[in-house]
């Protein structure tokens, strides 16, 4: 692990940047990103939260894991808000990708940004598929439960 002092010391030669903050003001302006770079914004999880310059949805292929919830307090809201995007400008959901419905990556220079406003449904899933896999690589310590 790298600890940076600042966004563009984080953005450096990077192809996948995440971001988890809390932030209420951008803190990735658009000139730190760069062709073929995919962005996985988390942090904003609520309206009024803000992690990444709305300007960065232009052009990019934009897939949320609930549409209905991005739209409505993700950074996709932001984007949509600031008059970038539209709702039709979103390519799909992380489901529609995961199914082969919808095609991921195209080229090299695309950007790609999965904004995730969190699903408890994904993370039920993700949980028992964690759980499975430690139980068949025998990994981890049984508890049981009173």
């Amino acid at each position: 692990m790298i600890i940076c002092g600042t966004p563009e010391e984080a953005m450096k030669n990077v192809d996948i940047a995440i971001s988890t903050t809390p932030s209420k003001k951008y803190l990735v302006d658009k000139s730190l990103v760069k062709p073929g770079m995919h962005i996985v914004a988390v942090g904003a999880d609520m309206a009024g939260k803000n992690e990444w310059d709305p300007e960065i949805f232009k052009g990019a292929k934009v897939v949320n894991d609930s549409v209905a919830q991005c739209i409505s307090r993700g950074e996709t809201r932001n984007a949509i808000i600031s008059g970038i995007i539209k709702e039709n400008d979103i390519y799909g959901e992380i489901g529609q990708l995961l199914a082969g419905e919808k095609t991921g990556r195209e080229s090299d220079e695309e950007i790609t940004i999965f904004d995730t406003t969190g699903m408890g449904i994904q993370d039920n899933v993700t949980a028992v598929k964690v759980y499975d896999t430690a139980r068949k690589s025998g990994l981890g310590t049984y508890f049981e439960f009173i």
